[in-house]
């Protein structure tokens, strides 16, 4: 079955999912503008337009298949848009390095991507790749708020229950305190 590509519609819905949520203050963080998505002659994203403002929280939701993950690794540069402009505080993604760009915003996958190491090997990735020492007391306050003990630091991820993954690799992201967090 063919799903319907998303489009920018009146108000806060677009076609497919919803922004469910916005908050926060008026500095622009994202811009969208007319933003479309095609891939193997689907036309998956449509004429999307918004603005994210920094301290803004969105939620998209919708169902499967409606291009909310799409969307977010257009966010993320995992994709490039085939129509349209996203621009990160006022500058065209495109013209961004995406070596600096992923030291600001950092995308969150829906399955988890660890490396078959310890707990802390995946915590010290971060720091290692913007050539920085390993913060192990923010590891630990941040494992403590998802509820895993330190000394889980030594444990190897083939250890680890899959919730526990995931909040390993949701650590990993905010390990370096990014800008942004795009969950997939």
């Amino acid at each position: 079955m063919k799903q319907k590509p998303c489009t920018r519609m009146d108000g806060p819905l677009v076609q497919g999912f919803f922004i469910k949520e916005r908050s926060g203050m008026s500095d622009s963080l994202f811009q969208l503008e007319k933003v479309g998505f095609q891939a193997n002659g689907n036309q998956i994203l449509q004429d999307i337009s918004f603005t994210v403002n920094k301290g803004e929280v969105i939620v998209f939701s919708g169902p499967s298949g409606s291009g909310k993950s799409t969307l977010l690794k257009l966010i993320g540069t995992l994709l490039s848009p085939t129509s349209g402009k996203i621009y990160y505080r006022g500058t065209d993604l495109q013209k961004i390095d995406p070596v600096e760009y992923r030291k600001e915003v950092s995308y969150f996958f829906q399955n988890t991507s660890l490396f078959d190491e310890t707990v802390q090997e995946n915590l010290s990735f971060p720091a290692r790749i913007r050539e920085e020492g390993f913060d192990r007391e923010r590891a630990k306050k941040l494992l403590e708020r998802v509820q895993i003990p330190e000394t889980y630091l030594s444990k190897e991820v083939k250890e680890l229950s899959g919730g526990e993954k995931q909040r390993v690799a949701l650590v990993r992201n905010l390990m370096y305190q990014p800008k942004s967090v795009a969950p997939g």
